[in-house]
């Protein structure tokens, strides 16, 4: 891939789309425990002649938080505002910055077993200027 192909697809949607913290029957929802979900369409019992029946659903996430079939769906409604629907921006404005240490284990690896021009990517890759645990420069190449 490209450096333009890297679009902020996060930002960009996170504009667009909110997830409730609660469930419609306002319970804390707990999507981080979920096993199982379900977006736009799901299958729902029908409450008067039992038969199980497809509903759409294209405004709420359903999920489970086992993989057990009798466990109830939760529903989380999902918000959606008016977003301009350009293309997002670009995720990086240049090269991600690499510790220096794996482009050297990088390009070790892409001498032995890479041809050109894959192998002159490597030689490209930029690295960290500090330390990020305490903002020294970190000189030990």
């Amino acid at each position: 891939m490209k450096q333009k192909e890297f679009s902020d697809w996060n930002g960009h949607l996170s504009d667009k789309y909110r997830l409730h913290k609660k469930d419609t029957e306002r319970n804390i929802s707990k999507l981080t425990e979920t096993m199982w979900m379900n977006f736009g369409w799901g299958e729902s019992r029908n409450p008067s002649t039992g038969k199980i029946v497809m509903v759409p659903h294209p405004d709420e996430v359903w999920f489970r938080e086992t993989f057990n079939t009798s466990e109830p769906w939760q529903c989380v409604k999902i918000s959606r505002s008016e977003v301009d629907s350009h293309h997002p921006p670009l995720l990086y404005d240049g090269p991600v910055p690499i510790n220096p240490y794996k482009i050297k284990d990088l390009n070790k690896m892409a001498e032995k077993y890479l041809l050109e021009p894959q192998r002159s990517f490597y030689k490209t890759l930029v690295p960290e200027e500090k330390n990020k645990k305490d903002g020294s420069t970190d000189d030990r190449l």
